[in-house]
């Protein structure tokens, strides 16, 4: 069984972890893996970060920025950022437009942050 354990943690104090996409593929098809709160920022493969000098420390309990008029993505570096908001919404933010696309035709009930965050 794959748990975040086998992966690079580099903030023990936030539970913060450093896992590629592909082990996280793996981590998230076992159908006993759960996440209630957490954010998942995605790079780009080349992209170079720093493990021992992360300045931005993405989060979701308590972050007013996600509710605000435009949302961004909190890493400066991702592309993508999925928030895990107490197990009962995903948020995504995304630079990818095609991907904002794909996840709007995959998953019923989906509502627009920015709209949401106006009304």
């Amino acid at each position: 069984m794959i748990t975040l354990e086998d992966y690079r943690i580099f903030d023990d104090l936030h539970n913060n972890f450093w896992i590629t996409g592909e082990n996280l593929k793996k981590l998230a098809n076992n159908k006993d893996f759960y996440f209630i709160w957490g954010v998942f920022s995605a790079f780009d493969k080349n992209e170079k970060n720093d493990l021992d000098d992360i300045k931005v420390e993405p989060y979701a309990d308590g972050n007013p920025n996600l509710w605000g008029e435009t949302p961004n993505i909190q890493h400066p570096k991702a592309k993508v950022e999925l928030v895990l908001w107490d197990s009962s919404a995903i948020l995504l933010l995304s630079k990818d437009n095609d991907l904002s696309r794909k996840f709007r035709n995959t998953f019923e009930g989906w509502r627009d942050l920015n709209y949401y965050n106006q009304s």
